[in-house]
């Protein structure tokens, strides 16, 4: 397989129509997956809101998951899609639901009555308190599970409207203009979701329309870069000045002040859609351009990857709650729970492989269904 193209008509001599294994995509799964742990571990030491807090922290480290928040859930739906395309061009609709009904479902379940009852005991044990307590019925009971359900709806979406999505022609759309509407979508829909909560995150936010709106046009775009040729060659095309407006848009957000009136508010969403659009079309570029081949250490942090989502988030607040009171700054501590966690997570992940049933628990994958690693899901790491 070839890298990046330097043009979109270089690009479609390798399309996904002809292309029988995407190593960058695979590289890209690895990151998003990855960039979710310093994502958790930095939160603890800064204003923003999550579920522990350290007792020290730095405006520093603020910037990593207000950084990393732009592009790592929208890169992964994008290749959630493509992947779903993917597939379903060899498999018939029904076929495939059930299959994801078993990759997304059963982690799902196996996650909610082990995992996130460990997080809850554990966060009482520190905090004196869990999400539950409070009434707050989506983080006591998914936490950072809640993109599988997100992720079952999009595809129960994809494949009622499949036989459709398979005839029309998908055209290719500039990226410029993709960001442009997207920022338009985010206003509008958070309009919505601000006047119709309860019909768009029903049962304390258990059932997630809203980030289904949110994210799904990134899965969408998934879905027809993998229909159009065109469109996946320009996805991957290096684009200087999606860079440029991305890295802008990012710092303008993050930089300017917010008083919460609704012109700010309105600003700050509309920056975040416009670096979010355009930082991942940067990023996936560059993972064509750079990281197009095989790679044994990606292939197994791919093949991790979803274990690693499900256990990094409670093996950080463990360690948040045991650093608590220890004399060390910000930043080292930070750098010392990705370690860990990054070490641990793997350690788990490597445990449960020795058993087929656990395995088939936590990851959905039965033990004579390995061979399609491509249609396996790959977490992305935000609360």
């Amino acid at each position: 397989m070839t890298t990046n193209p330097a043009s979109p008509s270089e690009a479609a001599a390798t399309s996904p129509a002809q292309a029988t294994r995407f190593h960058f995509m695979d590289a890209a799964r690895a990151m998003f997956m990855l960039f979710g742990i310093p994502f958790h571990a930095a939160l603890p030491f800064t204003v923003l809101p999550w579920v522990i807090h350290a007792d020290r922290h730095s405006d520093a480290l603020k910037v990593v998951p207000l950084t990393l928040s732009e592009f790592r859930l929208p890169g992964f739906f994008l290749i959630a899609g493509f992947f779903a395309a993917l597939l379903l061009e060899r498999r018939a609709p029904r076929e495939w639901m059930a299959n994801r009904v078993q990759r997304l479902g059963l982690p799902l379940l196996a996650g909610m009555v082990t995992i996130v009852p460990l997080q809850d005991f554990v966060l009482t044990q520190a905090t004196g308190s869990n999400p539950l307590d409070r009434g707050d019925w989506s983080q006591g009971l998914l936490s950072h599970l809640w993109f599988l359900p997100v992720l079952l709806y999009m595809c129960a979406i994809l494949a009622v409207c499949w036989p459709l999505v398979r005839r029309i022609k998908v055209p290719d759309v500039p990226v410029v203009w993709l960001v442009a509407g997207y920022a338009i979508w985010t206003l509008g829909t958070i309009f919505a979701v601000n006047h119709a909560h309860a019909i768009l995150r029903p049962l304390g936010g258990l059932i997630d329309f809203a980030a289904v709106l949110i994210y799904g046009p990134f899965f969408a775009w998934g879905v027809a870069v993998r229909r159009n040729p065109l469109a996946f060659a320009r996805l991957l095309q290096p684009s200087v000045l999606m860079a440029i407006i991305g890295l802008l848009a990012l710092s303008l957000s993050i930089a300017l002040p917010n008083d919460g009136s609704h012109f700010d508010v309105a600003r700050g969403y509309a920056l975040d859609a416009i670096s979010a659009v355009a930082l991942v079309q940067v990023v996936m570029a560059a993972a064509a351009r750079f990281l197009n081949r095989e790679s044994p250490l990606v292939r197994k942090l791919v093949d991790a990857s979803l274990t690693i989502y499900l256990v990094h988030h409670p093996i950080i607040v463990g360690l948040v709650a045991l650093t608590a009171g220890i004399a060390l700054p910000p930043f080292p501590a930070w750098v010392a729970i990705c370690v860990i966690t990054l070490a641990l997570s793997y350690a788990i992940h490597s445990l449960l492989r020795r058993s087929p049933l656990l395995l088939y628990l936590f990851n959905g994958v039965k033990p004579k269904d390995r061979r399609e690693r491509a249609e396996g899901v790959v977490a992305p790491a935000q609360s």
